[in-house]
């Protein structure tokens, strides 16, 4: 879930050491437990001064902030689909349109208007891998906290792509508003547990980091694996 934390979570980690944002290599190795499937995930963010790497063991999304491109390689049907930044602000474009276009009642029952979530600072405090990280409280549709490291700073080359993360999706699913409550905190979430609406039980979903280093990607981590083949991103007709 830390790609929809940070798709989402895509968007909030920098660089650790100053606020000198993106200038270099950071790698992030997370464990995220709970969620839908209740199993134990593990997840590898990679930055870079101009891209941001996400790598699991069934998907792989590569974020280029000055090709404003999202790349998604797909592990099990060895597979891959590019977007440009445009493309996906014409998807959001052509769906909040669609829902605008439903009838009020139906517009009621989605709970469009649904209230934003609302992010407090707690004062707490911790050391977490050499950081120290601050507790921000989530009250609204989704419930928890989010640790952070303030010391680190989003870099201005992925601010567009933020802003587009912020906007995917139903305003009502927990990535979305979880995506818009993390664009309140500044710096690098190391720790989370949210809980949010799954019928009628809540869904919590824990993500801590368990190693951060300085180290680049991989080599090779950028391409596309030999084989692979582009498969058409779905237009949404208006």
């Amino acid at each position: 879930m830390f790609r929809t934390l940070c798709v989402v979570a895509l968007l909030l980690p920098a660089s650790a050491w100053g606020i000198t944002p993106f200038a270099n290599n950071l790698t992030v190795r997370l464990v995220v437990t709970g969620g839908p499937s209740g199993k134990q995930i593990q997840e590898t963010e990679y930055w870079t001064g101009t891209k941001r790497i996400s790598d699991t063991a069934h998907k792989r999304m590569i974020v280029d902030f000055e090709k404003k491109t999202l790349t998604t390689i797909y592990k099990e049907s060895k597979a891959f689909s590019v977007q440009t930044f445009e493309d996906i602000r014409q998807l959001q474009e052509g769906m909040k349109q669609r829902l605008n276009n439903l009838p009020p009642q139906m517009q009621s029952q989605l709970n469009t208007g649904a209230p934003p979530v609302e992010v407090r600072a707690t004062g707490k405090s911790q050391q977490l891998l050499g950081y120290e990280i601050k507790e921000y409280s989530l009250q609204g549709p989704l419930t928890g906290s989010v640790w952070v490291a303030e010391s680190v700073e989003v870099a201005p080359a992925a601010q567009e792509f933020a802003q587009l993360v912020r906007q995917m999706g139903d305003p009502t699913s927990p990535g979305r508003q979880l995506a818009e409550g993390l664009a309140q905190i500044k710096g690098l979430p190391l720790k989370m547990s949210i809980s949010s609406p799954g019928g009628p039980n809540k869904i919590v979903t824990n993500t801590e980091a368990v190693e951060i280093s300085d180290k680049p990607p991989p080599a090779g981590l950028l391409e596309i694996p030999e084989g692979y083949v582009k498969a058409e991103v779905p237009k949404l007709s208006q």
